[in-house]
């Protein structure tokens, strides 16, 4: 691709420069989300931006960037095992550790908080697939995502995990007017965050629809 084509001449121009393995790495998780999107395999670039990325923070261990963006790719794997039936929690596994010595961020960046709200919304869907009691995950998931909006209000991810937590809340009530107070809270954080990044919520689709449709149920409707 043509980022690749830019990538190889700053690697033949100037061989030490400081961000060549980060910008590499995003341009494959980049390859990788493109291809889960079309429906294609993404295994392939998801090995070639993990190894791509373990390099960059084998450098800078406590740099914040490469093991964000390692999360995400994380995030993805995780995805694309979900979408094949098996939901593999090795990549879940693996994106704790990855934030593990990231604790003691600068407490004004609201990219850790996000984070952790992403990865506790990933464990409670797990957990609600293999019929496991989510609320735990649930409840820390929503705890971060609280702390992340408390520091940007606006910040996409951390109220694209809010709204996904609040369809967790939804999903588990089992009277309807807990239901259907859960799924507006999750419909009002999905708005608020394709007003913020509609691009993130492109393929969340099918949860904006589903909490939609919860929060307008009737109560004799379930």
């Amino acid at each position: 691709s043509q980022a690749e084509a830019v990538v190889r001449l700053l690697a033949q121009e100037t061989p030490a420069f400081e961000y060549l393995d980060e910008i590499s790495g995003i341009i494959a998780m980049m390859r990788a989300a493109a291809d889960l999107e079309r429906g294609k395999n993404p295994t392939s670039a998801i090995e070639k931006a993990r190894a791509i990325l373990s390099r960059a923070i084998a450098k800078t261990p406590t740099d914040i960037d490469d093991r964000l963006w390692r999360v995400q790719l994380e995030l993805l794997a995780l995805r694309w095992s979900v979408e094949q039936g098996s939901a593999d929690p090795r990549p879940l596994d693996e994106a704790f550790l990855l934030v593990e010595p990231l604790l003691k961020a600068p407490a004004e960046d609201p990219r850790l908080p996000a984070t952790l709200a992403e990865l506790h919304e990933a464990r409670a869907s797990l957990h609600a697939r293999q019929g496991k009691d989510a609320t735990i995950a649930i409840e820390r998931g929503m705890s971060y995502a609280g702390e992340a909006l408390a520091k940007n209000p606006r910040y996409a991810r951390a109220l694209l995990a809010q709204g996904k937590l609040w369809l967790h809340r939804a999903r588990a009530a089992r009277e309807a007017g807990p239901r259907r107070a859960a799924a507006a809270r999750a419909v009002a954080s999905f708005e608020a965050t394709i007003r913020s990044n509609p691009l993130l919520v492109r393929a969340h689709a099918a949860s904006v629809e589903e909490a939609r449709k919860l929060a307008e149920e009737r109560s004799a409707g379930r």
